[in-house]
């Protein structure tokens, strides 16, 4: 992988990249010379999003009536929640709590169908930013990226998550 050379984006160990991802930040890499950062995610499992929205649940105390396998499996037809997965009254609530965790599958929040994760499709990539002074140097540079290269289509600051949410072209 290129990105293993990075010297100022690093990746934090146990993350999974893709060729794609591993070419977009193996390339970007230069310009976080004056803000070195850690990526902290990448390429996810279904399961992988479950357990972020179960360990979020657990840090707000939300009930949880799941499991990280759990992704595809829906109330049963007598329920009155019946078609709906069995985790979405969780991720709705951590929603409602300012969190912004996109689901493991297509879902609908407030009227709006909110795509399942990107992560999934390894098209995007987190930046390690607890404090708002971070995602403020990396916002700054990650818009130079974007005047400069045709790497990146979007950015999201996700402030309870702690990260700066990246999605690459």
């Amino acid at each position: 992988m290129l990105s293993e050379n990075n010297k100022y984006l690093k990746l934090r160990k146990g993350v999974i990249l893709n060729d794609k991802l591993d070419n977009v930040i193996s390339k970007i890499d230069s310009y976080f010379e004056v803000y070195p950062r850690e990526i902290t995610s990448a390429l996810r499992l279904k399961s992988d999003q479950m357990r972020i929205i179960i360990n979020y649940a657990n840090k707000e105390h939300l009930p949880v009536a799941f499991i990280q396998g759990d992704a595809d499996s829906k109330h049963p037809a007598d329920s009155i929640y019946a078609g709906n997965y069995i985790w979405e009254k969780t991720w709705y609530a951590l929603l409602d709590k300012g969190y912004k965790i996109n689901p493991p599958n297509d879902c609908t929040w407030n009227g709006r169908i909110i795509p399942a994760s990107s992560h999934l499709k390894g098209e995007a990539f987190d930046i390690d930013a607890d404090k708002q002074i971070d995602r403020d140097e990396i916002g700054g540079i990650v818009n130079l990226i974007m005047a400069k290269e045709k790497l990146i289509k979007s950015f999201t600051e996700e402030p309870k998550n702690g990260c700066f949410h990246i999605n690459i072209i």
